[in-house]
């Protein structure tokens, strides 16, 4: 029994290896998005994937967040493309600097992008919270001359369940940021692990 033990222990040790060894491969060239250049979606898909995997054989809390930037056609149909191209990027650098460890962030398509967290959903919860707010208080420049303007993200967040999976972990999100959305936007709303 003690072999058994040993055996399945070497087995475990093993899964987490080959796992950190694919996530670091994943976050590294050609799997970034060419506009942001933050992960594109493939490869986003893959870690959360691999993190739905890690959650079942680990103790550690991962949560994700779904967020997408307020009125962004709007943006784009009263500033032009190269403006609106300006607004993501200056949303992926702040969510750079507010998620400078522990964190991995993905494009998923359009405006929105995915945070794929070692935290709790509470604890991310919190820090989307107080990145809303800092982006209230920022101006992004869109033209020279021009008036500037401001940002505003809403976002969607869940805590990953051991029995989760990519397709489950993706549908509570973006529940909860439809949520965050209807209630007003520029806010953020956490999901129950059960609520999908």
């Amino acid at each position: 029994q003690r072999d058994a033990h040993q055996e399945l222990q070497d087995d475990f040790d093993e899964s987490l290896r080959d796992l950190e060894q694919r996530l670091t491969a994943v976050e590294g060239v050609g799997s970034k998005d060419y506009l942001t250049e933050c992960a594109n979606r493939a490869s986003l898909d893959f870690y959360i994937t691999a993190i739905c995997r890690k959650a079942q054989i680990e103790t550690k809390c991962y949560s994700v967040a779904m967020l997408d930037l307020d009125d962004f056609k709007g943006v784009n149909d009263v500033w032009g493309h190269q403006v609106g191209d300006r607004a993501l990027g200056e949303l992926v650098r702040t969510l750079k600097r507010e998620f400078p460890t522990r964190a991995f962030i993905g494009r998923y398509g359009g405006d929105e992008f995915v945070i794929v967290a070692t935290m709790s959903g509470e604890e991310l919860t919190r820090r989307i919270d107080r990145l809303i707010r800092m982006l209230r208080k920022s101006k992004v420049r869109m033209r020279d001359g021009e008036a500037d303007i401001t940002l505003s993200v809403s976002a969607g967040v869940t805590q990953i369940g051991d029995k989760d999976d990519l397709e489950r972990v993706i549908a509570r999100a973006d529940q909860a940021l439809y949520e965050a959305k209807s209630q007003g936007k520029g806010r953020v709303i956490e999901s129950r692990k059960d609520a999908a």
